[in-house]
């Protein structure tokens, strides 16, 4: 640990990293690395961050008062330069926290300064209030949104204004802003679960946490892990405590897809549908839906989500907010009525399409709910209409057990103990245009499976 003499601000800091090379997928066990700089600031007046020259990685940068207050952080992998934290509480000796955990060779640049803000810096203050609007209650209905975007405060190309106004353009009711290791408020409070973040400790596992309910401390939680794997899980555990929805993110990518040999019980949702090129199959949905089967299959019972996973990258034609959907009901918009909904299955994907349906106990005509559990030997009746020609496939237990190419189509199933079963429909690519979520009957049976065989196992079947 390098620790610098204490100076009354202005102050330039000069972080060294002193690993042999910088390796973005570094696999071997790694310990994350600290690197602790002290600083005096007075009360009552703003402490300006300035990124001078850092590495665009990974890296976390922890602020503590003097009374040992976790006050605020933010990541060098940020499009922005400036930042501030308004009117300090406490005058005295502030600690400044810098952790990377993959290997990193170089140097970065710091300047902090108490004064006039400068005209382009974002408030890094947490503000984890919530507003009566959105906690209010009503009759269940659905919503539509999306739950994995950037700004530029990590490495989005949009500001937040932006990204509202886009989300509004792209009808959606709610989104969440999953910045790196950063949960940053957002402008439509009201609207969303404004308090997520998007875990990334290195690129060997993505992971959201959407509903956070008090900042992460994750330099803190981590400093005594001895693997970055341990790290990511105690923070999923950390996250959960709060309630939090915990999602495994892209687990298929080839540069930033799931690495570590995660415990499969930390994980509410698994992400099966992001975004593609018109006209190119995704091979990454497609293992990722192979993964949601197999895990069904032996008794994990993780939901299904989408994500732009939205940049605002121009070469991404086809990736904005909203593309794919995420639908779900629930009775309001609040934090804790959206993770329920989505911990419990009761929502479906869509991805640049429109879909009618309905799904319902044949015989009484009782709606059944995406999530669900139904009774054993009991008729299901779906009728589902796109908008386009599809091919429409009812899933049972993993497998195809009908198959319909038009429109429209209509299934009619019934599920024994321990059976689940799902409605997916598909372009003439092969692509996923809908993703309805399981319905299920009885408690399975788990039988333990690891994460990394798994992955081994359905990358041998699809490449």
């Amino acid at each position: 640990m390098n620790t610098v003499t204490p100076v009354i601000l202005p102050l330039t800091i000069n972080v060294q990293f002193n690993d042999p090379e910088t390796v973005r997928n570094n696999l071997d066990p790694y310990s994350p690395k600290s690197m602790t700089y002290h600083f005096v600031a007075n009360a009552d007046h703003p402490l300006n961050i300035q990124l001078v020259d850092v590495p665009f990685e990974h890296v976390l940068v922890s602020i503590y008062s003097p009374s040992g207050l976790f006050v605020s952080s933010l990541t060098f992998k940020s499009k922005l330069a400036y930042f501030h934290l308004p009117l300090l509480e406490e005058s005295g000796l502030w600690k400044l926290v810098v952790t990377h955990f993959h290997p990193l060779n170089g140097n970065g640049l710091i300047a902090l300064h108490q004064g006039e803000i400068h005209v382009n810096s974002t408030n890094m203050a947490f503000d984890f209030t919530s507003t009566a609007s959105a906690a209010t209650s009503s009759a269940p209905r659905w919503y539509k949104g999306d739950f994995h975007l950037h700004t530029h405060v990590s490495d989005g190309n949009e500001s937040l204004e932006h990204l509202d106004e886009l989300c509004n353009q792209s009808g959606l009711d709610f989104y969440t802003i999953t910045d790196h290791n950063l949960a940053v408020r957002s402008l439509r409070d009201d609207k969303l679960p404004t308090h997520s973040m998007e875990l990334t400790l290195d690129d060997n596992g993505h992971i959201n946490f959407i509903g956070l309910t008090q900042p992460l401390d994750i330099h803190s939680l981590t400093k005594q892990a001895k693997t970055v794997h341990e790290a990511a899980e105690l923070c999923i555990k950390a996250a959960k405590e709060q309630g939090a929805l915990v999602s495994l993110n892209h687990p298929f990518n080839p540069h930033t897809g799931a690495r570590y040999n995660f415990d499969i019980t930390l994980f509410d949702t698994i992400e099966v549908c992001r975004p593609y090129r018109e006209g190119k199959l995704s091979i990454d949905d497609a293992k990722s839906v192979k993964a949601f089967d197999e895990l069904w299959s032996r008794g994990y019972r993780l939901f299904a989500v989408g994500g732009s996973d939205f940049h605002a990258k121009v070469r991404s034609e086809y990736i904005r907010p909203g593309k794919p959907i995420t639908h779900f009901q629930a009775n309001s918009l609040s934090s804790a009525s959206v993770t329920t909904a989505l911990k419990l299955g009761h929502s479906f994907i869509t991805k640049d399409c429109e879909v009618e349906y309905q799904i319902s106990q044949q015989q009484t005509g009782k709606p059944v709910l995406w999530g669900q559990a139904v009774d054993a030997h009991y008729p299901i009746l779906f009728s589902g209409a796109c908008q386009e020609s599809v091919k429409w496939q009812l899933m049972i237990n993993g497998k195809i057990a009908t198959c319909v190419e038009n429109s429209e189509a209509e299934f009619i199933f019934e599920l024994s103990e321990g059976d689940f079963a799902r409605i997916e429909a598909r372009n003439e690519e092969g692509n996923l245009k809908v993703f309805f979520n399981p319905i299920y009957c009885g408690k399975p049976a788990r039988h333990p499976i690891e994460w990394l065989p798994l992955k081994a196992h359905i990358e041998s079947q699809l490449h």
